[in-house]
């Protein structure tokens, strides 16, 4: 799996590039939110989006470039554990290794985890997320005056 072709204009904010980057690295029938509140009640695997740190980058601490940590949760909406833990287990696993494949994220961790106020089981995936700023364009420099006719320019 790669990073998407489209749209050509990749979103700006980190929650939103990695939405669109996600999706279509899981299961067409997922639910990917940009965002770390869950439905009330959900009726498919959900995929939640919490942005919870940003760092410069240690190779290069004065680029614009900045390190930013993003917990994707993948919940099931089965209440069964045993039945949860077999539909979530190896789609997360290939969601990790479809992940591995970008230049841009790299998953951290995967922890397995229940929801505190519903139940649900799902996996806490800590992945890393690179972003850059566009470089602004440094301010116009004056033209040199032009050179006075016969003499040479400067």
């Amino acid at each position: 799996m790669s990073e998407p072709d489209e749209p050509v204009e990749e979103p700006t904010s980190v929650r939103k590039w990695l939405a669109w980057f996600l999706a279509p690295q899981v299961p067409a029938a997922w639910k990917i939110i940009d965002s770390l509140t869950l439905p009330p009640t959900i009726d498919r695997p959900t995929v939640t989006l919490t942005h919870t740190r940003i760092e410069p980058v240690p190779a290069a601490p004065l680029s614009d470039s900045l390190m930013n940590t993003v917990t994707v949760r993948v919940t099931d909406p089965h209440k069964d554990i045993e039945r949860a833990e077999a539909a979530l287990d190896e789609e997360v696993t290939d969601l990790i290794h479809a992940v591995k494949g970008s230049n841009r994220v790299i998953w951290e961790s995967a922890e397995k985890v229940k929801t505190a106020d519903d139940g649900y089981l799902a996996w806490d995936i800590t992945i890393k997320v690179l972003s850059t700023d566009p470089p602004t364009a440094p301010p116009a420099q004056p033209e040199p005056d032009p050179a006075p006719e016969g003499e040479p320019a400067a």
